[in-house]
């Protein structure tokens, strides 16, 4: 009896031991959105992270399927529940919001009831991860279905592919479990990846504020330029600035580049003199200009024919970067430099590059383009007003500018041309900024007519050259032979 009375109380010990850290210790706080949620509950939209999420990838081959992006759709879900983050739609999901966006360029919709291209926000922050474990089988005799899922969470810098946070996370779950998602009673996998899933979102809530996000990249307001910033502004003598570009599309250059149409906007706005690209359309085609876009004597001698200070010349190319469900996506890219014309001295080099995509190849071009030079402007804008000589601005208004294009010449005979003006008492300069290929170039400032001009080339040059044709502001000559 006493043996069996100990036994009774061993029993009951032991039943009270069992119930006792059950109701004592093994409460545990049940994680849910509601509950992440709180901890951001005093966060300001404008500073929370934008982060987006790429996918799943499926490393154990019986999770194969659907179940990579249902993981992804969840997550997504989660983390814009929880207010914590502004959650970017996936780009695995761009499509729609493509096609509607294409939908307006097409002039489908009352104008400017549609989305703009180029508009969309950037990610700091990429949510991307693994499916390591998946397993399904029964539980006990009552055979209800379990499922045991494992998969490795990561966040990553899209800039750098810097790791910034990872997390393995295991969860299990049963089939007949109520879906937050679904509003269904859910399958056991399902209710495994929630499971998991709300117990990622809240170990990287819980993380936070110790992960080394990127920070946030605005739209760059455009820079104002006046007279505090640039100096030469506030000069007595107006800046004037020609711009001389070319943009190719592959294998054909644009009738009419949009990059330079952008940049001459930018210089009028901040208050300088542009010469009208009408005033050389003709030379667009000659080899004048071309080789003014990379020659630097060349530009030069244009800018100083047409009265520039300042020549900003270079070349753009253009390449298409494949079709998107929102039509052709193409990539611009420019090289420009920006001169003094009185020494030829550098004052600014601007390297600009972008992207744009519209229902016509033609018109993402342009946009790129466009977008390229409002790039390049303002360092075109920033390398002009703090280098350029104040002092020889204006210098071509003391006089008139003349170029003679000597054809047909050798050095010898181009300059002997050139020694016609250098003495003449009414000549202030006379430059040869360019010969090569038996086609020499002089520029001669002055103070007469042009008429002068010709009579000093039919007076004393009769021996040595023939005019062949004039302008307002230049002279055809051959060099005899």
């Amino acid at each position: 009896m006493k043996y069996l009375k100990s036994i009774m109380l061993l029993s009951g010990l032991i039943i009270g031991l069992a119930l006792l850290p059950h109701k004592a210790h093994c409460q545990k706080v049940k994680i849910s959105i509601e509950s992440i949620r709180e901890k951001c509950s005093d966060l300001p939209i404008d500073d929370r992270v934008r982060v987006t999420v790429a996918g799943f990838s499926t490393q154990n081959l019986r999770s194969r399927g659907h179940y990579g992006g249902e993981l992804s759709t969840m997550l997504t879900s989660a983390l814009q529940q929880v207010n914590c983050f502004e959650v970017l739609e996936s780009l695995n999901n761009m499509d729609d919001l493509m096609g509607e966006i294409e939908f307006g360029q097409q002039g489908s919709t009352v104008d400017g009831s549609s989305p703009e291209a180029g508009m969309m926000q950037g990610a700091q922050a990429v949510l991307t991860g693994s499916i390591t474990e998946f397993r399904t089988g029964k539980v006990g005799l009552t055979g209800q279905q379990k499922c045991d899922i494992g998969f490795i969470i990561k966040v990553v810098n899209p800039q750098t592919r810097s790791v910034l946070w990872t997390r393995s996370i295991e969860a299990t779950g049963k089939e007949g479990i109520f879906s937050n998602y679904t509003g269904n009673q859910g399958t056991a996998p399902n209710d495994a990846m929630e499971r998991g899933i709300i117990k990622a979102v809240y170990e990287l809530v819980e993380d936070m504020d110790k992960i080394n996000f990127p920070a946030p990249s605005e739209p760059a307001e455009a820079k104002v330029f006046n007279a505090e910033n640039c100096p030469v502004l506030g000069s007595a003598k107006p800046v004037k600035v020609m711009v001389l570009t070319a943009e190719k599309y592959v294998s054909r250059y644009a009738p009419k580049p949009t990059g330079e149409t952008s940049i001459i906007d930018g210089f009028l706005r901040a208050g300088f003199k542009v010469v009208d690209p009408a005033m050389y359309a003709t030379l667009r085609n000659g080899a004048r200009f071309k080789d003014a876009l990379a020659d630097p004597l060349a530009a030069v001698s244009l800018g100083r024919e047409f009265g520039a200070d300042v020549v900003v010349f270079g070349e753009g190319v253009g390449q298409s970067t494949g079709r998107t469900a929102g039509g052709v996506s193409c990539r611009a890219t420019l090289d420009l430099r920006a001169i003094q014309v009185s020494d030829a001295s550098i004052l600014a080099v601007a390297p600009a590059t972008s992207g744009a995509t519209d229902v016509a190849e033609t018109a993402a071009y342009q946009s790129a383009f466009r977008k390229a030079g409002a790039q390049a402007t303002t360092k075109l804008l920033e390398g002009i007003c703090s280098n350029v000589n104040v002092g020889s601005i204006g210098s071509n208004a003391g006089g008139t500018m003349t170029t003679i294009n000597v054809n047909n010449t050798d050095y010898l005979s181009l300059k002997k041309v050139k020694d016609l003006f250098s003495n003449h008492p009414k000549v202030s300069s006379v430059d040869q900024p360019d010969f090569s290929n038996g086609r020499g170039v002089i520029v001669v400032m002055h103070k007469m007519d042009q008429e002068a001009i010709l009579d000093i080339l039919l007076d004393k040059g009769s021996a040595l050259a023939e005019i062949t044709g004039t302008s307002s502001n230049s002279i055809d000559v051959n060099v005899k032979r």
